[in-house]
């Protein structure tokens, strides 16, 4: 029967701490490990597929081994041991100053799972492993667990890894690595460096793309081969390693920004935005004025994605915005669905009641919001005021405006362009927005105020 899954994942995460790569080494681990756990689980159920003489010969290999790690907290170590690989009976916790004699300094019992050695010496290295007689009056051992001090005088554990590739000897074995070998698939990329940076199979020399060794792919589709993010420090699994807007390829190619800095400059303003609004993302004022201040103008089309719940096919108008202000302000706009859709929608507005934000809402100076009515909303229903020319055909649509400090909805000044049928007001803050017919509006007005049940 294979190794259990449960015992892999329970064990991942312990054992990257007494892995022989001390933590401050081990760049991008944190956001590596969480790529590994999951994919070392795909690997294994993969793996399940294989045939039964394959299955027995790699459970026969793990029986070799008790799957025990440890960790230190000040002067106490703590071993510990996945049960299900051991059988009834003691088991004896031996411990050497040179990694060749060892003496028993505990007997374990295989159902406590753990145990406190406490250190009552000042040692600098010291080896530990735990042994078990088997029922063939053989031995089944750990592998074993080095014990010693840092720079600074403390303690800490870590596994043998034998082939110096990064992965220790443990994590090798439930990688079904080669442990004499730090390029298992022979790819490119070293076992460690599949495992906990790249996500992908060590044991498969091309898992991301087929006939290209993983060293060669690109698994996050950024430009960037595996082996380049590797040597410039970026995350092989996403495209945008420092979530600036800029790929980590149009980083470290095209603007030569850094890759795992977020505002390369210090001006303020991310990389990617920097770059949006053309600023230079390596010169904090590009044109003589703090970029953070410089103001800029953008247009944002009908198609452009902060658009999209707003623009779709369905919508009886297509909006678009010019806006003005910071670069921040202007680059960070963003148009949604309001909140107050659900109180104030009737039947006198005209799709959809629009939220337009900013992540600098302050430093917008003038926002142009223009709506492109579809063709069978040009025209009046009612015919109401038929003598009234600002109630004809476009002019009858005017944009409103929700005020919150006054729970109130009011038009403001609008503009229409008769020839290509758009209605527009020009605003100096974002907020909610709406097309409202007036036509409709007014005669509602009116047939409240002359609703009979409401007279004297």
């Amino acid at each position: 029967m294979k190794k259990s899954l449960i015992a892999v994942t329970a064990l991942l995460l312990t054992l990257t701490a007494c892995g022989s790569i001390r933590e401050d080494e081990q760049a991008t681990e944190t956001e590596g490990l969480s790529v590994a756990e999951s994919k070392l689980e795909t690997i294994k159920e993969t793996k399940e597929e294989s045939t039964e003489s394959d299955t027995e010969k790699e459970t026969e290999i793990q029986s070799e081994y008790i799957l025990a790690y440890a960790d230190v907290y000040e002067n106490t170590i703590t071993f510990m041991w996945a049960t299900e690989y051991v059988f009834e009976g003691e088991m004896e916790l031996q411990s050497s100053e040179d990694n060749v004699d060892f003496e028993t300094v505990a007997l374990l019992q295989p159902e406590d799972k753990t145990y406190d050695y406490e250190i009552t010496d000042n040692f600098e290295t010291r080896y530990f492993k735990i042994i078990q007689a088997q029922p063939d009056d053989t031995y089944k051992e750990s592998f074993t667990m080095i014990v010693q001090k840092d720079e600074e005088g403390e303690y800490y554990a870590a596994l043998p890894d034998t082939d110096g590739d990064g992965l220790n000897d443990m994590l090798e074995i439930m990688y079904e690595t080669a442990i004499d070998n730090p390029d298992t698939d022979g790819d490119g990329l070293t076992d460690y460096e599949e495992a906990f940076l790249c996500g992908t199979d060590p044991t498969v020399y091309d898992s991301v793309t087929k006939g290209v060794p993983d060293g060669d792919a690109d698994a996050d589709g950024d430009g960037l081969t595996n082996t380049e993010e590797i040597a410039a420090g970026t995350y092989p699994y996403t495209e945008d390693s420092d979530d600036d807007g800029l790929t980590d390829y149009e980083e470290v190619y095209t603007y030569k920004t850094d890759p795992l800095e977020y505002d390369t400059d210090e001006d303020g303003l991310p990389d990617g935005i920097e770059t949006r609004v053309e600023l230079d993302p390596l010169n904090p004022a590009t044109h003589g004025t703090p970029d953070a201040e410089y103001t800029v103008t953008m247009t944002y089309t009908a198609d452009d994605d902060i658009f999209n719940s707003i623009n779709d096919t369905e919508s009886p108008y297509q909006m678009s915005i010019e806006v003005e202000g910071t670069a921040m302000a202007a680059a960070t706009l963003y148009v949604s669905k309001s909140g107050y859709s659900n109180v104030m929608q009737n039947e006198t507005i005209l799709g959809m009641i629009s939220e337009i934000t900013s992540s600098d809402e302050g430093g917008i100076t003038r926002i142009k919001i223009m709506f492109e009515i579809a063709e069978e909303y040009w025209d009046n229903t009612l015919n109401r005021y038929p003598d009234e020319p600002e109630m004809q055909g476009l002019k009858r649509l005017n944009v409103f405006h929700f005020f919150e400090d006054g729970n109130m909805s009011l038009p403001i000044d609008t503009e229409h362009d008769l020839e290509k049928h758009i209605v527009y007001a020009e605003v100096d803050e974002p907020g909610t927005y709406c097309i409202v017919d007036m036509e409709m509006w007014l005669a509602q007005l009116e047939d409240i105020a002359n609703d009979p049940r409401l007279q004297n």
